[in-house]
């Protein structure tokens, strides 16, 4: 729970390679049940439902842990896994770098994500 959303990660599946699910964090409205927002790592300007024909960025990284929220500052605090494929990097995007392994910052009320430091540059199967 943030505030007047609920947040949820996605599906962590074992022994893929390459083109896991998305690691979508999405934020429902408790009285509506509608969703909120949604943060897809490989595409953070799309805050909704992909358009038609479109899907979430494949084989994203995921947040595999519990998130946190902090009330006063209106931020969730998302701790990601790596993109796929965990044990080599080459392929990654800039986008998979920038938000493998680490801790990321998104505004509670629209999704978006802040500014963030590179924790561990082409992090590969930490």
């Amino acid at each position: 729970m943030a505030g007047n959303v609920v947040v949820v990660g996605g599906r962590v599946a074992d022994n893929y390679s390459t083109g896991e699910p998305p690691g979508v964090v999405r934020a429902f409205d408790v009285h509506t049940g509608k969703l909120a927002w949604a943060w897809d790592p490989g595409n953070p300007a799309l805050t909704g439902v992909p358009p038609e024909g479109q899907t979430y960025t494949r084989g994203t990284p995921n947040v595999w842990s519990a998130m946190s929220y902090d009330a006063k500052l209106n931020l969730i605090y998302l701790p990601t896994g790596n993109a796929t494929p965990d044990f080599f990097g080459g392929e990654r995007t800039a986008l998979d770098d920038k938000y493998s392994s680490s801790i990321v910052a998104v505004d509670a009320t629209t999704g978006r994500a802040l500014a963030l430091p590179d924790h561990t540059p082409r992090s590969v199967g930490l």
